[in-house]
């Protein structure tokens, strides 16, 4: 699997376990993010990469840290072959 595809998987686990945890439907949350349930539902999958504007929207309604993109990254950084 490409690194790209890792990230998409990674943030999107990411960003539906928050929703869940917040006790969010994917409605409410995809309403505010200005998109669309189809659309969020793929980008919790993994199978799209949302927007700098859709993620900034994500990760501020979900209370997330805004670095996460950059942990992401460096966890797959470690597991990188030299």
């Amino acid at each position: 699997m490409e690194e790209i595809d890792q990230f998409k998987q990674l943030l999107g686990k990411q960003l539906r376990e928050k929703r869940k945890q917040k006790g969010l439907s994917i409605q409410r949350v995809a309403e505010h993010a200005h998109t669309g349930t189809d659309h969020l539902g793929r980008i919790e999958r993994g199978e799209k990469q949302p927007t700098a504007y859709t993620l900034s929207k994500l990760i501020d309604y979900l209370n997330m840290d805004p670095g996460v993109t950059l942990e992401i990254m460096n966890e797959l950084k470690k597991h990188r072959p030299d």
